[in-house]
Parts: structure tokens; C-alpha cells; sequence
């Protein structure tokens, strides 16, 4: 999901009206993460209560190394094989 800051409102969005419970992976570029830090912690432990763990970060340099960077998370109940 790269859609250029709007996922702090798509994510927190989804985690309201259970549309997480419909998706198994999400990766997201997430924009200005100092200036929204609140809100992004809120959509964490949304997507935490979901199910959802963290399993990639990569800041993305094309952006201050604190402000943009892209996350994977993918629901604890898949199983590699």
C-alpha cells in the first residue's frame, strides 16, 4: 500500500469496520511517522489485536530515514512452509 500518507486513515478505516479480518498480508509505506506518531501507534495495535505481526522493515531513503519507511506484516496464523 503506497498511497501517500492517506493510509493512516485507510488503516485506521479498516481496523474499525473489521475489514482486516479479510486480509492475511499487508505491506505499507508509511509517510511522516514524527509528525503522526499517535496515529500510528494506534493502527499497530490495531493491526496487533488483528492478529497481525511484524515481519519486514526497510526505511525507504528516499525520505528522511525517520519519516518514510515500508513495514510487512502478515497474520500470526500463517504457517511458512
Amino acid at each position: 500500500m503506497d498511497i501517500e500518507g492517506s493510509e493512516r486513515n485507510i488503516l485506521a478505516d479498516w481496523a474499525e469496520k473489521g475489514l482486516l479480518n479479510n486480509i492475511k498480508q499487508i505491506g505499507v509505506e508509511f509517510h511522516s511517522y514524527q509528525k503522526y506518531r499517535p496515529a500510528y501507534k494506534d493502527i499497530f495495535a490495531a493491526l496487533h489485536r488483528a492478529g497481525f505481526k511484524l515481519i519486514s522493515y526497510d526505511p525507504n531513503l528516499c525520505g528522511a530515514p525517520t519519516q518514510l519507511f515500508e513495514l510487512v506484516f502478515r497474520k500470526t496464523e500463517l504457517q511458512c512452509v
